[in-house]
């Protein structure tokens, strides 16, 4: 089990820095470098935080995740939103019960709230918000339905994609996407998708042959990519966007079966930043939406609902950075 001691010795600080900064103590003078180092190895070595005795709790706290039928590499992204949501509550005194959506009979009542982890359609979305105890999304923007989440900043991670690009002189950028059951249910695009567009219309490369669809999976990139280089030959653009690192995981392996170089002849970045990425041959490039953050962000937002102080439903969104390793 991973200590306090551990993330001391590693982040080279001591232990007691350590405590408070994972207890999100903002009265230790230290600089935001050094917290946000902290945090990224208690995330990097797993770190789950003190456990409390039920006895001392604030209350408890359902950490409810959307169910998937098939476990992909992709879950690992929900993995970091759930371990930054645990790690922060726990710190706080709360105890939390963790379970998936497809699990009946919920009583809710023995819970202060609810923290919603992942894709989740709008009859979902509904059976939750009926649990009338404080609620927060992640990774769902449901301002609309007036309940509290925490979202990606899209538009500007696809607008850095875009540029990284463009200013590496590709002249057409392919799109391998997806769209999930929450966008689904509200007959929408993802907005990596709507922002995608956009960006290629403004710049006069938009072209729909050029973008290919999957289901988040690594097959399914895949398949999608195999379709490009069947159908596009010569017009294979230099370039391709996948909204998840698992399809484009499934892209670089297809890439290698057709003995297609990246990023030599073709270009991949992800997003989402999962940890097998930094391991692959080539080592994927991809957006860092900061998923541990995004957790974090959740729980404070959720523990302010508890107590009164946040009493209006509010969208909290996170920043991403760009990270090009060899695709």
């Amino acid at each position: 089990m991973v200590t306090l001691k551990d993330i001391a010795n590693k982040a080279g600080v001591s232990t007691g820095t350590v405590s408070r900064i994972l207890s999100n103590d903002h009265n230790l003078k230290v600089s935001p470098d050094t917290r946000k180092k902290v945090l990224c190895i208690a995330e990097e070595m797993h770190y789950v935080g003190r456990k409390v005795k039920s006895e001392n709790t604030l209350g408890k706290v359902l950490s409810i995740t959307s169910h998937r039928k098939k476990i992909e590499i992709s879950d690992l992204f929900n993995h970091s939103l759930v371990w930054g949501v645990e790690t922060s509550l726990s710190n706080a005194g709360y105890q939390i019960d963790q379970i998936t959506f497809e699990e009946k009979s919920i009583d809710y009542s023995e819970y202060n709230g609810i923290l919603a982890i992942g894709d989740f359609d709008e009859a979902a979305l509904l059976s939750l918000k009926s649990a009338d105890i404080p609620i927060v999304f992640l990774n769902s923007n449901t301002l609309g339905s007036d309940l509290s989440c925490v979202t990606i900043d899209f538009k500007n991670a696809v607008n850095k994609i875009m540029h990284y690009l463009l200013n590496e002189g590709h002249k057409y950028i392919g799109l391998i996407a997806a769209n999930s059951s929450f966008y689904q249910s509200k007959n929408i695009l993802d907005p990596r998708i709507t922002h995608y567009i956009d960006i290629a219309k403004e710049k006069d490369i938009y072209d729909t042959k050029f973008i290919f669809h999957g289901d988040f999976s690594i097959q399914s990139g895949y398949q999608a990519m195999t379709e490009a280089i069947e159908n596009l030959g010569e017009e294979l653009p230099s370039a391709f966007f996948c909204i998840s690192d698992a399809m484009a995981i499934g892209a670089l392996r297809a890439l290698k079966d057709h003995n297609i170089s990246s990023p030599k002849d073709v270009r991949i970045i992800g997003f989402g930043n999962i940890e097998i990425g930094e391991y692959m041959t080539p080592k994927l490039s991809t957006i860092d939406p900061h998923p541990g953050q995004m957790g974090r962000s959740g729980s404070f937002v959720l523990q302010n609902m508890i107590k009164g102080l946040q009493l209006y439903p509010v969208n909290v969104v996170t920043s991403t950075d760009l990270i090009i390793r060899e695709s």
